[in-house]
């Protein structure tokens, strides 16, 4: 079994890396975990995940409009028992093959 520890990437933590909630990855975050993964397993990194510059860093974190837009509505979320995905539909509702 492989560990990829990526809390230990302190290029991840930089915001460029997350989406303006601050807790989901973007798309770069994203190729960047799958970078880690990737050297992990001894694969080579595709150039299309090794050469992306991060974008420049979010400047709305931490401001009151993050908070107004993100934390306000998380916390009425949690204390209402509700969650994000109430209501959505599955992206794929059947259980079906994919393609590699």
């Amino acid at each position: 079994m492989t560990y990829v520890d990526n809390w230990v990437d302190a290029e991840l933590a930089r915001s460029q890396y997350w989406s303006p909630d601050r807790l989901h990855l973007n798309a770069l975050g994203h190729a960047r975990v799958a970078t880690n993964v990737l050297t992990a397993l001894g694969v080579p990194v595709p150039r299309e995940l090794s050469g992306t510059e991060p974008p420049a860093p979010n400047s709305r974190v931490r401001t009151p409009a993050y908070y107004r837009e993100h934390v306000l509505p998380w916390i009425g979320r949690r204390l209402s028992g509700r969650s994000s995905g109430d209501g959505r539909t599955a992206k794929r509702p059947e259980l079906a093959p994919i393609e590699p």
